[in-house]
């Protein structure tokens, strides 16, 4: 109601005064369809989002790369020119480590299943490698082939920092 059509002070004196008429040809304000598009579409992606996180925790429990359990990890370490080189090999964790064979074979027992890095050292030359290893079975490296001279590659001496 506006401001000119208000009751004045002198009627409230008299009492209440009555209620204006409403007017019977009102039009009503659109409804407002875009605000509930918006809460339905967020809705929707929270649905979504939920989701993808329920299946995200499934994968990871069910994962291959779980971190229980121990496997093995062989290789055979040389140089560039082919020929077998007594290598030191380490892991990351624990106190794990075993020298290479006159052959150069190694094998690694007893290493948590995960990801793991291997350091391989020879007198001064060291590079470190990272493997997958997985619960009860054996990581094969093949032939690694170790640099002749620091100059090749080598870096640093053999031990954990």
């Amino acid at each position: 109601m506006p401001l000119e059509e208000s009751p004045l002070l002198e009627e409230y004196r008299r009492g209440l005064p009555p209620l204006p008429e409403k007017p019977r040809n009102i039009e009503r304000p659109p409804r407002r369809t875009k605000r509930l598009g918006w809460w339905l579409a967020i809705a929707a992606l929270a649905v979504v989002a939920l989701a993808l996180a329920v299946w995200n925790i499934l994968q990871a429990n069910t994962s291959p790369d779980s971190e229980e359990g121990f496997g093995e990890v062989v290789g055979r370490v040389v140089d560039t020119a082919g020929n077998p080189v007594p290598a030191e090999i380490l892991v990351d964790v624990g106190d794990i480590r075993v020298q290479a064979d006159t052959e150069g074979r190694f094998r690694l027992t007893n290493v948590p299943a995960g990801r793991r890095a291997l350091l391989i050292g020879y007198m001064y030359i060291a590079r470190e490698y990272f493997v997958t290893v997985r619960a009860n079975t054996t990581v094969d490296l093949g032939e690694i082939v170790m640099p002749s001279s620091v100059r090749e590659g080598g870096y640093g001496r053999l031990e954990w920092r």
